[in-house]
């Protein structure tokens, strides 16, 4: 009888430490394969499940990467599901390790991109790093947490540069929600002028994945809805896409959107 009330004083202790336990329930971390161009800086997002009702209010963890294909910049907690905690410490080790760490008052709630990791990547074409988590801590351990380790690879520039390095022109301006996003997110465009665009989804080589239509579009709100397949319908995988407005063949809006598992 002693060792029973033990046992339930210490499930108790979890549970008002923690938030909700049972023993099964886990959170997961994605790092996203990224692929991007030599001498870009750019922000990798650590991706978490939802964090509602575990009462967290920290979390630490150490990510390792080839120092050879980036640098390390530090950690932005900017449009973060942590912004409102300001930026957590990062201490980098130029050998190719990063740990971060911060806490909180209010506990966090929700999915979505926790921090973003920041790099200047200084490799050739065809160089590749992983990016690989080796532990993560939510207070201190509970919840468990799974993690999906990512990687970078450098394109040629023009795999992805007619997307990346060409600046929009013309009246679109393109917006998505929820974003990151799992399953579907919704795609507004928005017109001054009667056009007709053709809408695409891209990868990040530079290839079009699915194509939306093509529309002749009055002044306002055009809405569409993607469900994250590409042509055949099947599902692509996490990573990240853009959305593509085009007159003519001329780009005149880009959306980049994040698929998370």
């Amino acid at each position: 009888m002693k060792s029973k009330i033990i046992l339930i004083f210490a499930v108790s202790i979890i549970i008002i430490a923690g938030g909700r336990y049972d023993g099964y329930t886990q959170v997961s971390v994605t790092i996203p394969d990224i692929q991007t161009q030599q001498g870009a800086r750019i922000k990798v997002p650590v991706l978490v499940s939802d964090l509602s009702d575990y009462a967290i209010i920290s979390y630490q963890f150490k990510v390792v990467y080839d120092s050879m294909v980036m640098i390390a910049q530090g950690v932005s907690a900017e449009s973060t599901l942590t912004a409102f905690w300001g930026n957590p410490a990062a201490n980098i080790d130029t050998s190719g390790l990063m740990i971060v760490g911060v806490f909180g008052v209010k506990a966090l709630s929700q999915g979505g991109v926790l921090i973003n990791l920041v790099f200047d990547i200084h490799a050739d074409y065809g160089d590749s790093s992983a990016i690989s988590v080796e532990y993560f801590f939510f207070n201190g351990g509970n919840p468990q947490v799974t993690i999906k380790n990512g990687s970078v690879k450098v394109l040629a520039p023009t795999a992805i540069g007619r997307i990346n390095s060409e600046t929009p022109r013309g009246v679109q301006f393109v917006s998505n929600y929820p974003d990151p996003f799992q399953t579907r997110t919704s795609i507004v465009i928005k017109n001054s002028g009667q056009d007709a665009v053709r809408i695409s989804i891209f990868n990040l080589l530079g290839q079009r994945i699915k194509q939306m239509g093509m529309f002749h579009q009055n002044p306002g709100d055009l809405k569409l809805e993607w469900d994250a397949t590409n042509e055949r319908g099947m599902r692509v995988p996490a990573g990240v896409y853009f959305c593509v407005v085009q007159n003519n063949e001329k780009i005149v809006g880009v959306k980049r959107m994040i698929l998370i598992e």
